[in-house]
C-alpha cells in the first residue's frame, strides 16, 4: 500500500551484540593492560556459560588463549582474518602458519603475508575526484 513507510518498516538496520563476544573483548582488552586475573575471569564467564569443566587461570591467559576461546565461541559467525589483523604482529604470522590447513599433505598456506589491507577497489578510488587515495601498500 502507498501509505506504508518502507523506509522504516523494511529499511531499518539491525542490530546483533553477542554477549560472548563482548566477553571476549573484555578479556583481550584486560590481557592487553596485563590483568590477566580479570581476563581470567572474563573468559571463565563463557567457559561457565557452556558448562565447561577446565577454568582459565590468570597465569594461563595469553592472547593466544583468547583466539583459542574466539574460535571455539564464534566458530561460523566471524572472519578470523580481521582479528588477526586487528592483533597483527607475530601472532598473526605464527596463527596462519602454524594452524594452516593441510590439503593432500600440502599446507594451504605457507608464506608470510606481505600486506595487512585489502586492495581499495578502484572504482571507489576513481570516484573521489576531489580526493587523492592511495592504494594500499602491496596491491
Amino acid at each position: 500500500p502507498s501509505d506504508v513507510n518502507h523506509r522504516t518498516t523494511y529499511g531499518r538496520d539491525w542490530y546483533a551484540v553477542r554477549s560472548a563476544e563482548t566477553y571476549l573483548l573484555l578479556a583481550e582488552a584486560y590481557m592487553r593492560n596485563n590483568n590477566t586475573s580479570d581476563a581470567a575471569t572474563a573468559l571463565n564467564t563463557l567457559r561457565q556459560r557452556a558448562q565447561a569443566t577446565k577454568m582459565y587461570t590468570a597465569a594461563e591467559v595469553d592472547i593466544y588463549a583468547i583466539l583459542d576461546e574466539r574460535a571455539r565461541e564464534v566458530a561460523y559467525e566471524e572472519h578470523r582474518w580481521p582479528t588477526l589483523l586487528r592483533i597483527g604482529g607475530d601472532v598473526l604470522i605464527s596463527q596462519l602458519t602454524n594452524n594452516a590447513m593441510y590439503i593432500a599433505d600440502q599446507p594451504y598456506y605457507s608464506g608470510t603475508p606481505e600486506w595487512r589491507l585489502f586492495p581499495i577497489p578502484y572504482t571507489v578510488i576513481n570516484i573521489n575526484s576531489e580526493a587523492t587515495i592511495e592504494q594500499n601498500q602491496g596491491w
